[in-house]
Parts: structure tokens; C-alpha cells; sequence
């Protein structure tokens, strides 16, 4: 088991979903292999010429995912950031961007 977090933006597409895709011995240490079946997967899906092929493709690579249990989310939290009232072009996202910031 490995408890670990990360922001959601690394599983908005099955493509970037790291904790779904099986690369084994090439991903995270001690991450398991799924004998490249969801990668294959995630190949056809990339390469889908249309809208209807690419959600049958991620209705099997969901299924294959509930099959395989590779991770189990057990919860979402917020990192809550304060910044000063007298700053502006503040970048609200998934951690701290340090840059475009002005002293109003």
C-alpha cells in the first residue's frame, strides 16, 4: 500500500490518469503491471478518430481499472492559501505560482 496524494489535474483524462495505467516497473516504485493491456487501451484511445469511439474505448479501460483495483481514492481535501490584501494577479490553482504577482 501506498498512501499518496496528488492534485486532480493528474487524472483529467485517461491519458495523464497515472494511477490507472499500469506501467509497472517504468512508473511509480513498486506500481503494478497490467501487461500493457490498459496502455494498448490508452493508445486507441489517443488515436480515436471520433468522439463515440474514444467513450466505448474509456468505457473498457474503466472496466478494466474496476478489474484490476490499481488505487482506491479515499478522500479529496483543499489546500487553503491566504495571500495579503494588497496583492494582485494572484494564480488561483493547484499549488502556488509565484509569478504575475504586483503589490496593488
Amino acid at each position: 500500500m501506498l498512501h499518496t496524494w496528488g492534485p486532480s489535474t493528474i487524472r483529467f483524462t485517461l491519458a495523464e490518469h497515472s494511477q490507472i495505467r499500469g506501467l509497472g516497473a517504468t512508473a511509480w516504485f513498486g506500481w503494478y503491471d497490467d501487461d500493457d493491456t490498459i496502455e494498448a487501451l490508452t493508445d486507441q484511445w489517443l488515436e480515436a478518430p471520433a468522439e463515440a469511439a474514444r467513450g466505448t474505448i474509456a468505457d473498457t479501460i474503466h472496466a478494466r481499472a474496476f478489474d484490476q483495483v490499481p488505487s482506491i481514492a479515499r478522500g479529496l481535501f483543499h489546500i487553503l492559501t491566504a495571500y495579503h490584501a494588497n496583492l494582485t494577479g494572484v494564480i488561483e490553482a493547484t499549488g502556488p505560482y509565484m509569478w504575475n504577482i504586483n503589490r496593488a
